[in-house]
């Protein structure tokens, strides 16, 4: 017996088993029967309004069924091409078969075949005159170099000037905001002026500077001198420490033992009267700068305790990179150690990224979001500091109340 056959014995309908050859009405939850009785209302058209088409087994087809519409496909630019890119506006792709991408150079012909498209590959081809595309106009070179934030692109760049990358890149990318050399401190609230004046009747607090890199043009020794003029403004002492100057020898027990420098054992008394300590440093392989480890390392030997200089210190941390990490890698190994040595570290990501477009040519910032975080960072370390300086003065403060009477119940006191 075949399937029709089946239905037609199951009954079904308006309960009457007429086994006509047309599918029962099995109610709400089944396949209403078609075509209609007179007396059942027709499903709304649909298909612009054509009758559907019937199977042997009248049944509608498959195909008449309500199905929902399919998506359009978007064809208004080139698949897979990157919107709002001027270095597009200067190569030609054309997609293939199987998903690849023909990319080539309007000015030079220079073809290349790849899945993804190489946006910065053609930057450095059109930038760079030298080892890149020798036909591309000049207006085109400087618009792509303006437009880019890439340390290599800014070097490629220079080589179509007299200037170094740190300039170009001042010049190309203008700076938000300058601020103008003055002796006079701001006076508006909330200043450092201001709070440097709130804090006169407490102890100053004194923090040690030291900078892994003393080289001409260090981005990290910029960032270091404009936070410690922070440090300043905020009311703190401040001390720098010129590691370079120190010529501390690589660290040897031998020479530990036998002659141990004098720079070392000034470098650990003064950590050891300070209340603070600022570090920076660039990254090198993840790490601190062999300058400032080796510093680190003498300043942890010598007489009295090991971790003395470091132990219950307030430590800020940052570091400058042309990378757009900013040398983070490095805060989280210096960061590591300080807390193992004691240290209690200012938190927050200190990390200035993209120094070539940071800086100026003057070692200021240009950039807001730099500036902010950098006396953001400052107030911060001295605030931190100020509060573990006077903080004999608190114990005092917290003795006295605990030695005041208590008023009781009706004015019943404690005695």
């Amino acid at each position: 017996m075949d399937m029709q056959g089946m239905i037609n014995q199951m009954g079904g309908g308006r309960g009457n088993g007429d086994g006509d050859g047309q599918v029962p009405n099995m109610g709400g939850g089944g396949r209403p029967r078609w075509p209609p009785t007179e007396l059942e209302e027709l499903p709304p058209a649909n298909h612009n309004d054509k009758p559907p088409t019937m199977a042997p087994d009248g049944l509608p087809k498959d195909d008449d069924l309500d199905d929902p519409p399919s998506k359009k496909l978007k064809t208004d630019r080139t698949p897979g091409k990157p919107k709002n890119t001027i270095v597009w506006n200067h190569v030609i792709v054309t997609e293939l078969p199987g998903a690849i991408h023909e990319q080539k150079c309007k000015y030079c012909g220079k073809t290349k075949m790849s899945k993804q498209l190489q946006t910065t590959f053609w930057t450095m081809h059109l930038v760079d005159p030298v080892k890149g595309c020798p036909n591309c106009p000049l207006e085109h070179r400087q618009e792509l170099a303006a437009n880019s934030r890439s340390a290599d692109v800014l070097r490629a760049a220079s080589q179509i000037s007299d200037q170094t990358p740190a300039m170009l890149a001042a010049k190309l990318n203008p700076p938000i905001r300058r601020r103008k050399k003055t002796d006079k401190l701001p006076k508006e609230p909330g200043t450092a002026a201001s709070r440097s004046k709130m804090f006169a009747n407490q102890k100053k607090p004194t923090i040690v500077g030291l900078c892994g890199s003393h080289r001409a043009g260090s981005f990290n020794k910029m960032l270091y001198n404009l936070a410690m003029q922070q440090i300043g403004a905020e009311g703190a002492i401040v001390k720098e420490i010129d590691l370079r100057a120190l010529n501390l020898p690589i660290y040897d027990a031998d020479l530990e033992r036998d002659d141990f420098p004098e720079a070392a054992k000034q470098l650990k008394k003064d950590l050891v009267a300070a209340d603070g300590i600022f570090i920076c440093s660039p990254e090198y392989n993840g790490f601190c700068t062999p300058l400032l480890l080796n510093a680190i390392t003498w300043a942890t030997r010598g007489e009295g305790r090991m971790y003395a200089g470091f132990k219950e210190k307030v430590v800020l941390l940052m570091s400058a990179s042309p990378g757009t990490m900013g040398g983070i890698r490095c805060l989280r190994s210096l960061q590591q150690m300080m807390q193992d040595m004691g240290a209690f570290v200012v938190p927050g990501n200190n990390s200035i990224g993209n120094a070539f477009q940071t800086f100026d040519r003057d070692g200021q910032l240009c950039d807001e979001r730099a500036l902010r975080k950098v006396e953001a960072s400052a107030y911060q370390m001295v605030r931190y500091s100020r509060f573990h300086t006077n903080r004999d003065g608190d114990v005092v403060m917290d003795d006295n109340i605990m030695r005041m009477h208590n008023m009781g119940e009706y004015g019943r006191v404690d005695w």
